[in-house]
Formats: structure tokens, C-alpha cells, sequence
């Protein structure tokens, strides 16, 4: 919450704050005269901007809002630094995709933690907002590694019919974040001390992420037979079957695995998704769910503190909704199949966002 600052000789009291359409104090304009003075009609309620400032209310929130004035005419710029966190996220994925597909897995997720921590820790000190929203384009960027990265070089160590459910289980640590993060907002209320709270652990995944193996299935369609055979003994053994693992030889991982070696060779771009019927078709469905659920998704989660009430409570119901809703998912693909959950939740979450719009404020 925000209120012009009166000018330096006046008191609260006489002058008072116009009121808006709502009924509410206007927190962007103020009375260029005491009211109830005695003057002209035509100037009596006269207002204008707020020249001297605003004034917050620190209690509730310590956030770059209150940093910067990002309130009035300059309310957009808190959507604009946001909008280059999610532009970052759309190009790091697009770019990163294909640096993983070059040059592995490990690596990008590597340099993805690293990038993520240097850039939110150097968002905790930025100066001003323009250095602000690069760092933010860059945490963008890094999340799109780790989030590509992590998630390929789990599925791959999985059934092709553990996949979905092991991505979906996987989602359960995305889950964990937004009930810890409430709890450290609350604990650590000025914004910089607490963005760099959230920043510092990367630099230990950092670390941790050296002793990751890198995807067997990439470093097969690399050509490194040898390496993918240490990688995956190191695995059985990791797994109780030590044993299995020291029967495994070259040939029999290039027997297993000649069909994806064979079409490896050809290589492909993004036009080949749009060549054939059905693979535009499965290509324009995906891309309409992603765009409709990040869209919804993130319009909910972005304004949380629209709903009214306690703000970190708020997060804390929109964290753990996601409980049920993940369980429920898992049993759903497990036993009507993915095309049914699919329909189901795309139907259930535009039925449910859609109803919103007949709900009294």
C-alpha cells in the first residue's frame, strides 16, 4: 500500500486524499488545496500528481515496488521486469536445447546452477531496475538449463512407461520450494537479503552437479561406447546389481541400442515437427496446452495478493494445492491413460478459471 507524500509543512489531517471511483483514497493524486477551504468551486477540489513522493507501508511488504516507485505511472515496470524473467525463460530454452543435444546434458545443467546463482545473487545488489531486469533475463535463461537439463536426465534413466509419472513425482520438488519460500519471506521481509537467500544454495548444486553422470544415451550417440559403459556399471552398482552391470559389454550397448544409433545419423530441425501430418498435428496441439496452461498458470500465481487476505498464507494454499492435484494425476495416467488426464485437467482448469469471472470480488 502506497499514499502521496504530503508536501514538508502539512499535516495528514487538512489535506486529506481525494477519493476514487471506489470510494477509496486516490493513492496517485492529492488535493492541490487544504479541502474546505474557502476558494472558488472550480479549484476547491483540484488535485494533482503526487510531486513530493510517496509514502509505504513497510510493514506489509519490503519489495523493488517500494525500492524503485514502481506505483502510478510507473506500475507497469514491476509486469515489465517479470515479462524479461519469462522472455529469458522462452530463449534459454530454445538456445540451451539445443548447446544440450551438442554437448550433453551435465554440462548445461553445470553452467545453468552457475549462471543462476551469480544472476540472483547480483540481482540482490543491483543498483537500479534496468541492471535489475538483466540479471532477471539471465535467472530466466539459467532456469530453462536446469529445468531441461534435470528433466532429460531423469526420464532417461526410466521405462519409457515410468516417464510421465516420474516427471510428474518430480514436480513434488517444485511443490516443496513454494511452501519453504512463504516461510523464508516471512522470516527475511527485505527483499534483497531474501533473494539472496534463495541464490546462495545454486552455488552448492554447482558443486554437487560434477558428480552427475552425464546421459548414457547422449554419450552412446556420441560415439563414446567406453564411457557409456562406465556410466552405466557405475549405475548398477549404485542400484544392488553390480553384477549385472560387469556382464554388459560394447557390443551388446550398441546391439540394444542400433536402432536410435541408425537415426542418429540423419539430422533434423524444427521444421521436420510441421512435415508430416502428424506430427504438425501433435506439434500444434502440444504448443496450444503449453501456451494456455503457462498462460493461465502464471496469471494466477503472478497475482496471489489479488485474492485478499494474509499473503504468505495465500502462497502456502496455491503450494499446496499441488499435493492432491499431482496424486490424482499419477493414478489418473496410470490408469486411464494420458490422453484422458490430459483432456480432463485442460477442461477442469478452463472450466474452473472461466467460472472465476462470476465470482464477486
Amino acid at each position: 500500500p502506497h499514499h502521496c507524500r504530503l508536501p514538508p509543512n502539512a499535516s495528514a489531517g487538512p489535506w486529506g486524499l481525494p477519493k476514487g471511483l471506489d470510494g477509496k483514497p486516490e493513492t496517485c493524486l492529492r488535493f492541490i488545496y487544504p479541502p474546505n477551504t474557502s476558494l472558488p468551486n472550480n479549484t476547491q477540489g483540484a488535485t494533482e500528481p503526487c510531486l513530493d513522493g510517496w509514502v509505504y507501508d513497510l510493514h506489509t511488504v519490503d519489495s523493488i515496488v517500494t525500492e524503485w516507485d514502481l506505483v502510478c505511472d510507473s506500475r507497469r515496470m514491476k509486469e515489465v521486469a517479470q515479462s524479461v524473467f519469462m522472455a529469458g525463460t522462452l530463449i534459454g530454452g530454445i538456445v540451451l536445447g539445443d548447446l544440450s543435444d551438442r554437448f550433453g546434458r551435465k554440462p548445461i545443467l553445470t553452467c545453468s546452477y552457475l549462471l543462476l546463482a551469480a544472476s540472483g545473487s547480483g540481482a540482490a545488489f543491483s543498483p537500479n531496475l534496468s541492471i535489475y531486469t538483466i540479471f532477471r533475463f539471465l535467472s530466466g535463461w539459467s532456469i530453462s538449463g536446469i529445468v531441461l537439463s534435470t528433466t532429460i536426465l531423469n526420464v532417461e534413466c526410466v521405462s519409457i512407461q515410468m516417464r510421465a509419472i516420474m516427471s510428474t513425482l518430480m514436480g513434488y520438488f517444485y511443490t516443496c520450494g513454494q511452501f519453504i519460500l512463504p516461510g523464508l519471506a516471512y522470516a527475511i521481509p527485505q527483499w534483497r537479503w531474501l533473494q539472496l537467500t534463495v541464490s546462495i544454495p545454486f552455488f552448492v548444486f554447482f558443486l554437487l552437479s560434477w558428480w552427475i553422470p552425464e546421459s548414457v544415451r547422449w554419450v552412446v550417440l556420441s560415439g563414446k561406447f567406453s564411457k557409456a559403459l562406465k556410466i552405466l556399471r557405475w549405475m548398477a552398482a549404485l542400484n544392488g546389481k553390480k553384477e549385472e552391470g560387469e556382464k554388459l559389454s560394447v557390443e551388446d550397448l550398441k546391439f540394444s541400442m542400433q536402432k536410435e544409433i541408425s537415426l542418429a545419423k540423419a539430422k533434423y530441425s524444427m521444421a521436420d515437427l510441421f512435415r508430416t501430418p502428424n506430427l504438425r498435428r501433435v506439434t500444434f496441439c502440444l504448443s496450444l496446452v503449453w501456451f494456455s496452461t503457462g498462460f493461465g498458470y502464471y496469471s494466477l500465481a503472478m497475482s496471489v495478493e489479488d485474492f485478499g487476505g494474509n499473503l504468505y498464507v495465500l502462497q502456502l494454499i496455491f503450494g499446496g494445492v499441488d499435493i492432491p492435484a499431482k496424486f490424482i494425476a499419477v493414478l489418473s495416467m496410470n490408469h486411464l491413460g494420458r490422453h484422458i488426464t490430459q483432456a480432463g485437467a485442460l477442461l477442469l482448469a478452463g472450466g474452473a478459471i472461466l467460472a472465476i469471472t462470476f465470482v464477486p470480488s
